[in-house]
């Protein structure tokens, strides 16, 4: 299993936060995906801009708090935990996927690109919210 986890403490009310990111089937903002759909009341897919449509199912919500999803495409499975802590005006942001992969010749990359697109979502994140980092490193 490969671990990623991003951190960073934001300039925006989790509240808000936490809006933009469970609004599943609203993922315009979004630079890595030419778009989501939500499919039922627990599952979406997302489409890649590369094509891969990775299928995601909704295993935990408390809201403002914590989200977890399970995901899985062609290459890849696993769960996302996403915690969102509220700090008043400022939100902390955890993010963590554990991944299998499901081709061997993969599992070299995966690390390296799994943190690559943590980082690239919080940045696009950040941008749609108006919001600066705080703490944390991008």
């Amino acid at each position: 299993m490969i671990e990623a986890n991003i951190k960073i403490t934001i300039n925006t009310p989790v509240t808000q936060v936490w809006q933009k990111v469970t609004d599943f089937g609203n993922q315009d903002w979004r630079s890595d995906l030419t778009h989501a759909e939500m499919l039922n009341d627990c599952s979406f897919v997302e489409v890649a801009k590369n094509g891969t449509k990775t299928e995601f199912e909704i295993s935990l919500v408390q809201p403002n708090q914590r989200l977890e999803l399970k995901f899985e495409n062609d290459y890849i499975s696993g769960q996302w935990i996403g915690l969102f802590c509220d700090q008043g005006t400022q939100a902390t942001l955890d993010f963590t996927e554990l991944v299998k992969c499901k081709r061997w010749w993969l599992r070299p990359f995966v690390g390296k690109q799994l943190r690559n697109m943590q980082r690239q979502y919080m940045r696009v994140l950040l941008s749609v919210l108006g919001a600066h980092e705080m703490g944390g490193v991008l």
